[in-house]
């Protein structure tokens, strides 16, 4: 066997241990940073999460509610009546608490003039009471 020459030496570059023997020397990774993205592109990100963000906002605030369903308006309906009844007794908290319900359950039913004007004359009461 004959030694390599001074030229085959230099052309052979030394084995590295950070870099598994079948990866070729060119294959290498560059060490030195990505450049920086253009501008335009950064702005272009910027401009669709704002307008994604701005749809979801969008579609959460157009949301309408559900329509109460039968077990609702029943409840509601009975809420009402106890309500009407309470008033009838001069128990106005009593008939605001039960009103207050009835329209959590069933706003359109608290739209009945029969339950405004209740609900008028006892909040009218409640008002007037000294604290």
């Amino acid at each position: 066997m004959s030694k390599p020459t001074s030229e085959e030496v230099q052309a052979a570059p030394p084995p590295s241990e950070d870099v598994p023997p079948t990866v070729e020397p060119t294959q290498r990774r560059s060490l030195r940073p990505k450049p920086p993205r253009p501008y335009r592109v950064n702005l272009v990100a910027a401009v669709a999460v704002v307008g994604v963000a701005g749809g979801a906002v969008y579609t959460m605030a157009s949301r309408h509610p559900e329509p109460p369903t039968a077990a609702d308006r029943q409840s509601a309906t009975d809420l009402r009546n106890r309500a009407f009844d309470a008033c009838a007794r001069e128990r106005w908290t009593e008939c605001l608490a039960a009103l207050d319900e009835a329209k959590r359950l069933d706003a359109t039913g608290d739209e009945a003039p029969g339950v405004q004007a209740t609900r008028r004359r006892a909040e009218q009461t409640v008002g007037d009471k000294p604290k």
